[in-house]
């Protein structure tokens, strides 16, 4: 039998949870399984990443671009689904949570790729600071999802969107920085 990582297993685990949250009570709750195959898919690129990194023989920087990508949509999508757990009474997070983990996790992928392209102006050992940064996008999420919706909004924007793209600004900015550092 195979042994899963622990990154797979906490995500299953907080799957299951939300699944039983969502659709506890609902007729319907075989229409919560059509978000199933994205999990699925984030499994596999946990394992595929996971055992990638143990062969040490690969090139640093294509391994650093692709853990910079896995644990920045790592967070974003596993702060979603344990924002969802949260979300029982809400009617609208119970109908849709299926369709949100779908693109959520496109989102989370953009956001990965864009986060690592920039991460390659940065030193290589750079772990820490993506470590930080996801750390900062999943308690973002978590704490934006908890708020009332009156606390969180910024005129026409989401307060999330906000709180990300302040993010990536702080983001690009320190990587523009240690770049022209560099060059000097």
């Amino acid at each position: 039998m195979k042994k899963f990582n622990n990154y797979s297993l906490v995500l299953i685990a907080m799957y299951i949870l939300s699944f039983t949250v969502m659709e506890y009570g609902r007729n319907g709750w075989a229409d919560g399984l059509s978000s199933l195959p994205i999990i699925i898919l984030v499994v596999f690129w946990s394992e595929y990443i996971t055992s990638y990194l143990k062969g040490r023989n690969n090139q640093l920087t294509r391994i650093i671009f692709y853990t910079d990508i896995f644990i920045i949509n790592y967070s974003l999508i596993f702060a979603l689904i344990t924002s969802l757990v949260f979300q029982r009474s809400n009617v609208d997070a119970r109908g849709w949570w299926p369709v949100a983990i779908i693109f959520g996790e496109l989102f989370a992928i953009l956001l990965g790729v864009i986060f690592a392209t920039l991460a390659l102006m940065l030193n290589k050992l750079h772990g820490r600071y993506t470590n930080g940064f996801a750390i900062a996008i999943f308690a973002g999420y978590v704490i934006f999802s908890l708020l009332p919706s009156r606390f969180v909004s910024f005129g026409q924007m989401d307060g999330f969107i906000s709180y990300i793209v302040l993010l990536f600004t702080f983001h690009l900015v320190i990587c523009v920085y240690q770049k022209l550092n560099k060059s000097q």
